[in-house]
């Protein structure tokens, strides 16, 4: 009776050891599988180097990759060292594998929601049936700006000689009105979605404030968002 008892109780002994174990290891495994999420690395190989006689380069803010937060679905990422390639385009990626190789890949936009680099948030728009953009978002409320930058790459010619450089930062700002984007080039155009009296109190608004669109920063842009909101909403 005795050797049953001991052994019903070593085996149940056993039993958690063993449950606790199977938690514990899958925990780690879980945790593990976030960390190397294959949504993350699932783009490819970043193979745009031009020569180094090109004045200026093709990112947004600098060639040196910043710290940044990237959203995909309902799960963030902290910390991963990200570019944007304007001329092209591209989310750039820049990690280390397990061997110690480092490698700088164009994300798949597919999976990529948005991600917030130097204090700016980006989001990745479906334009049409085909083509996304990559676009800043600045919103208060139901009204939002989406901004895309872009460079080009000019050719420069004098004494016989042909040179490229990268063009400085370009912008492209569109409005979303009544559930429509519409880019927006000037101030008219934009106070004009508005009405005749809505609009006139935005075009005093940008009158007072000396505003013209296409250059008003993300301070200025989003408190032009916040004066709709509390002041033409009526």
């Amino acid at each position: 009776m005795k050797s049953k008892r001991e052994f019903i109780f070593y085996f149940r002994a056993f039993s958690f050891i063993f449950v606790f174990l199977y938690i514990t290891n899958f925990q780690v495994v879980a945790q593990s599988n976030i960390k190397l999420d294959d949504r993350l690395y699932n783009g490819k190989f970043y193979n745009y180097f031009p020569p180094k006689n090109v004045k200026g380069n093709q990112f947004l803010f600098s060639s040196d990759f910043m710290l940044s937060s990237v959203y995909l679905g309902d799960r963030k990422y902290n910390n991963l060292n990200i570019n944007i390639d304007v001329l092209n385009q591209e989310i750039l990626l820049k990690f280390e594998t397990n061997e110690g190789a480092k490698r700088v890949i164009s994300m798949s936009l597919a999976y990529l929601d948005s991600f917030i680099i130097n204090n700016k948030v980006f989001v990745v728009n479906q334009i049409d049936s085909v083509n996304q953009r990559i676009e800043q978002e600045i919103k208060y409320n139901n009204y939002k700006f989406y901004i895309n930058y872009y460079k080009k790459l000019e050719l420069q010619s004098a004494l016989n000689e042909i040179n490229y450089y990268f063009s400085e930062v370009n912008r492209r700002i569109t409005f979303i009105h009544k559930g429509e984007r519409v880019e927006i080039s000037n101030n008219k155009k934009f106070y004009k979605l508005f009405g005749k009296e809505k609009g006139l109190m935005i075009k005093h608004y940008f009158k007072n404030g000396k505003f013209k669109l296409k250059k008003m920063t993300d301070k200025e842009l989003f408190g032009l968002l916040m004066f709709i909101n509390n002041e033409c909403n009526g």
